[in-house]
């Protein structure tokens, strides 16, 4: 691989959010289950017929939000009322509807979610309100109401969490406001093992190692993969970033490795990409090709140990 190729890869994966300091997670809805392996058949169908059930129930009992707006207009009289963010609104929507009993001045990781939700809805209703009309107005007018009261209530809420000892939202006055006092809270937490349970915490404290310290984002990537029981919930960046660690430290074997990887996750790679490699550097890809597909067994079974796999050796 030429130096030019190395830093042509070395730049798409550093577009890797989990580079970026200021990164927005990808919506978890809960940490991963802990179910375990189902032995038997019976008992995974009767597992999934209960999940069926729960499921179909739950939407019965969970209103639209159709519904909900009509029952609590102040739910959604503050957002645009146009066919505009439609997604970002019920999100927003149903969060203040399932939070509707919390107490006002209780702060926790459901508001670092609310945060990133009204986020989001900024985003979208900033670049909605850019579109002009001849005749309709009022729906710019709308449009920019609803992004004033958005950035409104993302600034009040900032202001409430800033000295919050919650980790989520230590982590978003650190990577959003550069609040030095909320990083260091962050970190004492991730130095006490507070995050040993949480691989979206991990993935957070690996954003804020990386500028100093690739070996140890390494590790704590390593930890936090291997607390994810579903495949389905592993978040991608994970995978972008071991790519953008190995091929920045010119380990080509295991930038190799974890673009065999990531390909398989679909986490924005193609593995032609990493062909070149092969023959550059003269890998032994058929035993590379072998360290990658257990690894996916790993991941895809919930156990993953990079111990055990020996992968410092790579």
């Amino acid at each position: 691989m030429s130096v030019m190729d190395a830093s042509i890869l070395i730049n798409q994966f550093e577009n890797s959010k989990l580079l970026i300091n200021y990164r927005i997670f990808r919506e978890l809805g809960n940490s991963p289950g802990s179910f375990g392996k189902l032995s038997t058949f019976s008992g995974g169908t009767l597992i999934f017929a209960s999940m069926l059930l729960l499921s179909a129930c739950d939407k019965l009992t969970t209103p639209s939000i159709k519904q909900i707006c009509e029952d609590h207009p102040s739910m959604c009289n503050t957002l645009n009322q146009d066919g505009w963010c439609r997604a970002e609104k019920a999100d927003i929507i149903r969060h203040r509807f399932a939070q509707r009993n919390t107490p006002a001045r209780e702060y926790n990781e459901a508001t670092y979610h609310y945060l990133v939700k009204l986020e989001h809805y900024q985003a979208c209703v900033a670049k909605a309100a850019q579109i002009r009309y001849i005749k309709h107005r009022e729906k710019e007018a709308g449009r920019m109401a609803a992004f004033e009261a958005v950035q409104q209530e993302i600034k009040t809420l900032g202001w409430r969490t800033r000295e919050s000892t919650n980790p989520y939202l230590s982590y978003y006055h650190w990577s959003r406001h550069h609040n030095e006092a909320a990083g260091k809270r962050f970190a004492a937490m991730a130095a006490q093992g507070k995050f040993d349970s949480d691989p979206a915490l991990l993935v957070a404290f690996a954003s804020m190692q990386i500028k100093q310290d690739a070996n140890a984002t390494r590790t704590t990537l390593y930890r936090a993969l291997a607390l994810y029981q579903d495949p389905a919930q592993i978040d991608q960046e994970v995978f972008a970033t071991l790519v953008s660690l190995a091929l920045t430290q010119q380990n080509y074997r295991l930038a190799y490795v974890w673009g065999v990887v990531a390909s398989h996750f679909e986490a924005q790679t193609s593995l032609s990409q990493f062909q070149s490699m092969v023959n550059q550097h003269d890998l032994p890809a058929a035993i590379l090709n072998q360290i990658a597909e257990e690894i996916i067994d790993r991941l895809e079974d919930g156990d993953f140990d990079a111990d055990a796999l020996a992968l410092e050796r790579v």
